[in-house]
């Protein structure tokens, strides 16, 4: 970055030579929104040298059609991202980026914003692997071959329901309820291209939680070692109670086949609140903030590298045999309710974790 203003970034000497070798869009942004340095995929981002642009306002030549990134590019707006950002530079169409806003250690009043190009045919991938996996399969798959099944599965336990004691009673009562639930997701997973809205409401996510690990541990006897670390403090969260429940039965099912060659399976899931920066949806001119984090993790082997971007896709699975359906509807479920859903591998602990961040739930 040796042609940028003079600035040391962190105090380290290799700092401006790291910033000027990353693929990524880098610029540094005063109060008022001035670009005050770049690296060179800033210039070849905007097709055009350093000294065209360096001292201009940041809003003269990156028009986002976002307002809330426009908003966040002056003033001392930091830990702000927006995902899939529509963004047009002068000459060219329309391109989707992630945006990224963030303070420079120890440089007071100055910005980084770090800008990272979508392929041009992400959008329309996503969207054909969506009008795939619910306009072909959805009506014709899991309506005839599960709906049917659960009427008799619904029956059977009701019947049973007569002839049991009040302690067994309660396991009668979890098969009637899961059966109407995922009869219930069924009819919504085949409405799947009509958008219909997900039934938001202010819910109490630990006992979502505490719900789903009872049934994870009555559908596996032999299950793994499931420990809980919950947020006490944490606020009511703004999500579809019926898809927060399929969702993380997915995400613990999927990580009790994970681990389960492990000398110690272990599944850990965790609460907390998240300071965490506002997020841009693609379909709303409004940034959200989803400061409620719910991690699920297990100490199996993980996804492999090579398939860490491809895992949200329908019919990519690492399981032998695996339709790859389940983490498809947990995109499609946490992106209705306005959240986001990421994998990491840990580093320290080798632990695979699926984070998921909602929005908090209206005071009213």
């Amino acid at each position: 970055m040796t042609r940028a203003a003079n600035l040391s970034l962190t105090g380290i000497d290799c700092a401006d030579d790291i910033v000027a070798n990353l693929p990524f869009a880098v610029f540094g942004l005063d109060s008022a929104g001035t670009v005050i340095f770049a690296n060179p995929a800033a210039e070849s981002l905007l097709g055009t040298g350093i000294r065209n642009f360096v001292g201009q306002s940041a809003e003269h030549f990156l028009h986002f059609s976002s307002k809330w990134v426009v908003k966040a590019l002056v003033g001392d707006s930091t830990g702000f991202s927006a995902w899939r950002t529509p963004l047009n530079i002068k000459g060219r169409k329309t391109s989707f980026v992630d945006v990224h806003i963030e303070s420079i250690a120890g440089v007071s009043d100055q910005r980084m914003m770090i800008i990272a190009q979508r392929p041009d045919d992400e959008i329309e991938t996503l969207q054909s692997e969506h009008a795939h996996f619910t306009g072909k399969y959805a009506p014709d798959v899991l309506a005839h071959e599960i709906k049917n099944p659960l009427a008799a599965i619904r029956g059977a336990s009701q019947l049973l329901g007569r002839f049991v004691d009040a302690e067994q009673r309660e396991l009668i009562d979890l098969i009637t309820s899961e059966v109407k639930r995922i009869s219930a997701l069924i009819d919504r997973v085949q409405s799947l291209s009509t958008d219909k809205r997900a039934n938001i409401e202010p819910v109490n996510v630990h006992a979502i939680i505490d719900r789903v690990r009872k049934s994870i541990a009555i559908a596996n006897q032999d299950q793994p070692l499931i420990t809980v670390d919950f947020d006490p403090s944490l606020p009511l969260a703004a999500v579809d109670p019926d898809g927060l429940i399929q969702v993380l039965t997915n995400l613990m099912a999927n990580a009790v086949d994970a681990c389960a060659s492990a000398e110690k399976p272990h599944i850990h899931v965790e609460t907390k609140f998240a300071i965490g920066g506002a997020y841009a949806f693609m379909d709303s001119d409004r940034s959200i903030r989803l400061p409620i984090e719910i991690g699920v993790y297990d100490n199996g082997p993980g996804v492999p590298e090579h398939l860490e971007r491809e895992i949200y896709s329908p019919f990519v699975s690492t399981k032998p045999g695996g339709q790859g359906l389940g983490l498809a509807l947990v995109r499609k479920l946490v992106g209705d309710m306005r959240g986001r859903v990421q994998y990491t591998r840990l580093a320290e602990t080798q632990q695979s974790c699926f984070r998921l961040h909602f929005p908090l739930a209206d005071k009213e």
